[in-house]
């Protein structure tokens, strides 16, 4: 496992809310709350997609917000988490 997603792993844990990790062909989907936060290549190079890879772990980042706002406003009852 790669540091990039190693560090997104640890946020997701830390989180509490519900997520998985698909692994694709190429890429490995992020799905937080049941729904696609991020993709990621399997095979990046550190040195040329520095940019993409900042860009998922901010994806997941706001993933991670929209799912606990919205478990906050749900009732008791329809909480995922």
């Amino acid at each position: 496992m790669n540091r990039d997603l190693q560090q997104i792993v640890r946020e997701l844990e830390q989180s509490g809310v519900p997520h998985k990790i698909e692994k694709g062909t190429r890429h490995l989907k992020i799905f937080v709350g049941g729904k696609l936060a991020g993709i990621l290549p399997k095979r990046s190079s550190k040195t040329s997609n520095i940019r993409a890879q900042l860009n998922v772990r901010a994806q997941v980042r706001r993933a991670i917000k929209d799912e606990a706002r919205n478990n906050k406003s749900a009732p008791p009852s329809q909480r995922t988490g």
